[in-house]
């Protein structure tokens, strides 16, 4: 009877500090399970962006979908664009390009941010930086990376393939004279 008494409390300590160690590892999966939902919450709204943005709905995509505080940063720009000033330069593209479409190649995610790798197909139907509309169906990769915060847009870096558009476009590509 000695024995029992003499495991019954090393039994509860043990039992104790196995349900602390289960209250933790559940913890720890909750958190794993809720940053994984809030990941695919940011990638649909980034494939959204891609798959509905067109020079019809633009306006209303973008302020629904982009923080009101919103940068981009996109080449060959060195400072980023806030949210109205990146809206001028999509509206030329859009004028240029009205129908573009995006083919998401891969899409990851990462904390808060979501990285694209992304296709463009399009048609030249109006002047895109002084080369009047062309009809030509044009293609091109893109890279995006988007930093969602509370379910919208905040931060959005691209880098797509400008020479290989001009190049499609036409327009002749030589270096600057040397001086």
């Amino acid at each position: 009877m000695k024995k029992i008494y003499m495991f019954l409390p090393l039994a509860l300590i043990m039992g104790f500090m196995a349900g602390c160690q289960d209250r933790d590892a559940l913890t720890e999966l909750d958190a794993m399970k809720a940053q994984a939902e809030l990941e695919e919450q940011n990638k649909a709204t980034v494939l959204r962006w891609l798959n509905e943005v067109s020079k019809s709905n633009f306006d209303s995509l973008y302020e629904e979908l982009f923080a009101k505080d919103s940068k981009q940063y996109i080449p060959p720009n060195a400072d980023p664009l806030s949210f109205e000033e990146y809206k001028p330069m999509a509206q030329h593209i859009y004028t240029a390009f009205p129908e573009i479409t995006h083919t998401v190649d891969e899409i990851v995610a990462d904390g808060d941010k979501v990285v694209a790798k992304i296709l463009v197909h399009t048609v030249h139907e109006g002047e895109f930086f002084g080369v009047p509309a062309t009809g030509k169906h044009l293609e091109w990769t893109s890279i995006a990376i988007f930093q969602l915060l509370e379910g919208k847009i905040k931060a959005r870096w691209e880098i797509a393939d400008v020479t290989g558009i001009l190049q499609q476009l036409g327009i002749e590509l030589k270096p600057n004279d040397a001086e």
